[in-house]
């Protein structure tokens, strides 16, 4: 109790929530997007394939990223 009365009267404990929301919030929007990305079906198809190409060496990994990127951000408008 004591603590929890120091960081409070200090101002602490608020501009620690208050960071925590920001994280939040970040974390969120990358779940999102992490969640949307991997869940289209167009990008879903794709990962194999593009995985095999990393594997053979015929690809970079930018490269394979940008056309992953590509596929999802057509399929999007």
């Amino acid at each position: 109790m004591e603590y929890f009365a120091f960081t409070t009267k200090s101002g602490y404990f608020d501009s620690f929530r208050k960071e925590q929301a920001v994280i939040r919030m970040h974390n969120t929007i990358l779940e999102y997007l992490n969640n949307s990305f991997y869940n289209q079906s167009d990008v879903k198809s794709l990962i194999p394939e593009i995985e095999r190409q990393l594997h053979d060496g015929t690809i970079t990994s930018y490269k394979a990223a940008l056309k992953l990127f590509d596929k999802y951000f057509k399929k999007q408008t």
